[in-house]
C-alpha cells in the first residue's frame, strides 16, 4: 500500500473582516469530485497546518482531542466543510469565535463569512471513540492488543480528526499526543524528547514537508527505539516492540536501502526515515510518511516497498484516487530494481515470472503467508453461519485439502457461527498438500460472503476479460 517543501505560514492570523456579505458568498463544496471517493476532500480552502492535540484513555480507548486547522480561502465562502465522522464535538472557532455549524454523515458543515484569499484559523475541540469509516479499504484508527495502531488509507483520516481529506490538499503536521506513563508513541516526523507528567507522558512530533491526511499516523503501544544513521547524516529511527528481533532482517540494510533508492530516484525528500512495527502481523504495511507501519511479518521486500514510496505516493502524490496505480507501479518497480541489485538477474526473472501470475489472475500462497493473511486485523470481526465459513474455507484452501479436510473443521463450530477472524487458525490446524493457488475471482467472491454485498452477476467474465 501507500502515498509531500517548507511552507511559510503567516505570523498573524487575522479575523476575516466581510467585504462581501453572506449573500455574496458560496458554500465550499461538501467533495471534491473524486473519481473513487466523490465525498472526499472539500472545496473552497487550501488546508496550510494540522495541529493535532490528543489524550488517549486506554481503558476506554477514547480520546479527547483538539485539532486546529491553519488554511487559506481560495474563493469567497459563507460556509465550508470539513471531513469528520462521529465524535461529540465540544467547541468550535474560526479565528477565535465561536462559530455556528452541522454535523451528519460524515460531514462537518462550518458557517463563517470569509474572503478569498485570507487566512484562517479552525479549531474543534471534540471526545469520544474513533469511528471506522466504512468506505475505506482501512478504516483508520484501530484499537490493537494493548494499543493503537493508525492506518487510513484512503479516507480514514476523518474517522479519528476533522481534516480535508483528500490526498489533492496536502499540508504539515504536528502532533502532542498524551498517554499513561506506561506506554510509548510513535508518529510520523522529527520526535522530541517526551515529557513526563506524573501518570502520563507527552509524545510531540513534527512533519517539515506537506503531507496528504490517509498518512498521518499515530501508534500507541510499548516501543523500543533503533537508530540508524543514514548517508548524509540522516537520521534513521525505528521503532519496535519491546521484544521484537528482526528475525527476518528487514530493517539491517534499510541505510543501504535509503542509499540504493537515492541514487536511482534523487534525494530522499524528508528529514527523518525508520519505521514503526506493530506487535502483531497485519499482512500489510502503509507508506506514512518518513516511517512507515508494519507488523512483525514485515520483510526486506516490503521495506523497500514503503520506503520508495517516500519518493513516489508521499513527496510526489496522486490528484485523484484512480491514479493510485502510479504509486505502486513505482514501489513494485524499486522491488524488482533491488532484487536485481541484492541477487542477480535470474533472480529478478523469477521474480517478474511470478508476478507475471499474479496479473493473470493466479497468486501463490505458503500456508504461513496465508494464515498471516487472514490473522489481519482488517479483516472485519464479523459473524457468520458455519456454512459461510466452509464456503470462505474452500475458496482458499481447495488446492490443497479435501472437501472432507474442510468438513471436519468446520463440523467442529459452535451452531451459531464464527468470526471471520477466526478463518487463521481453522487454516492453521489443516494440514495442506501444498502451496495454495487462488484466482483473483476467488478473492473477490471471499469479500461478498464477508461483506454480504453481492457480486456483479458478470463478475466472473469481466475479471476473466481483465485477464489476458
Amino acid at each position: 500500500m501507500t502515498k509531500r517543501g517548507l511552507i511559510i505560514l503567516m505570523c498573524l492570523w487575522v479575523v476575516t473582516v466581510g467585504i462581501v456579505t453572506a449573500q455574496d458568498s458560496t458554500a465550499g463544496a461538501d467533495g471534491v469530485g473524486d473519481k473513487l471517493y466523490p465525498q472526499s476532500g472539500n472545496g473552497g480552502y487550501d488546508v496550510q497546518q494540522y495541529d493535532i492535540v490528543l489524550t488517549w484513555d486506554n481503558t476506554s480507548g477514547a480520546i479527547d482531542a483538539k485539532t486546529t486547522i491553519k488554511s487559506i480561502a481560495t474563493e469567497d465562502l459563507g460556509s465550508f466543510n470539513l471531513d469528520f465522522a462521529g465524535f461529540d464535538i465540544t467547541s468550535l472557532t474560526v479565528d477565535g469565535n465561536d462559530t455556528g455549524y452541522t454535523h451528519k454523515d460524515g460531514e462537518l458543515t462550518v458557517n463563517a463569512v470569509l474572503t478569498k484569499g485570507k487566512s484562517f484559523e479552525t479549531v474543534v475541540a471534540y471526545q469520544g471513540n474513533p469511528s471506522r469509516i466504512p468506505d475505506s479499504i482501512t478504516s483508520g484508527w484501530y484499537a490493537i492488543g494493548d494499543g493503537v495502531v493508525v492506518l487510513s488509507e484512503p479516507i480514514g483520516s476523518h474517522g479519528w480528526f476533522p481534516s480535508n481529506d483528500h490526498p489533492s490538499d496536502k499540508a504539515l503536521f504536528t502532533y502532542s499526543i498524551t498517554v499513561p506513563a506506561a506506554y510509548d508513541v510513535a508518529a510520523n516526523g522529527l520526535p522530541s524528547e517526551p515529557v513526563q507528567n506524573g501518570t502520563s507522558t507527552t509524545f510531540d512530533f513534527a512533519i517539515n514537508k506537506p503531507m496528504a491526511t490517509y498518512l498521518a499516523t499515530i501508534n500507541i503501544g510499548h516501543f523500543k527505539l533503533d537508530v540508524q544513521n543514514g548517508a548524509n547524516d540522516l537520521p534513521i529511527i525505528n521503532y519496535f516492540p519491546t521484544d521484537f528481533t528482526d528475525e527476518q532482517k528487514a530493517f539491517v540494510r534499510q541505510p543501504d536501502i535509503l542509499t540504493f533508492l537515492s541514487g536511482k530516484f534523487g534525494t530522499y525528500p524528508f528529514d527523518v526515515a525508520g519505521g514503526i512495527v506493530i506487535n502483531q502481523d497485519l499482512g500489510i504495511a502503509l507508506e506514512t510518511q518518513t516511517r512507515p507501519v508494519y507488523g512483525t511479518d514485515v520483510s526486506e521486500r516490503v521495506v523497500v516497498h514503503e520506503l520508495a514510496h517516500q519518493w513516489f505516493g508521499d513527496s510526489v502524490s496522486v490528484a485523484t484516487w484512480d491514479q493510485i496505480w502510479l504509486n505502486e507501479g513505482f514501489a513494485t518497480f524499486a522491488e524488482l530494481l533491488w532484487t536485481e541489485h541484492t541477487d542477480g538477474k535470474a533472480a529478478l526473472e523469477k521474480d517478474i515470472r511470478g508476478r507475471y501470475e499474479g496479473l493473470s489472475g493466479i497468486y501463490r500462497f505458503t500456508k504461513a503467508e496465508m494464515v498471516d493473511l487472514l490473522k489481519s486485523p482488517q479483516l472485519p470481526d464479523t459473524i457468520v453461519a458455519p456454512e459461510k465459513i466452509a464456503q470462505l474455507l474452500h475458496l482458499l484452501l481447495d488446492s490443497a485439502v479435501t472437501t472432507a479436510d474442510i468438513d471436519a473443521v468446520v463440523a467442529k463450530l459452535p451452531t451459531t457461527g464464527a468470526s471471520v477472524r477466526k478463518l487463521g487458525s481453522l487454516v492453521e490446524s489443516i494440514t495442506l498438500s501444498g502451496d495454495l493457488t487462488i484466482k483473483l475471482f476467488d478473492f473477490y467472491s471471499f469479500n461478498a460472503i464477508v461483506t454480504g454485498q453481492p457480486l456483479l452477476a458478470n463478475a466472473e467474465e469481466l475479471l476473466s476479460a481483465g485477464d489476458h
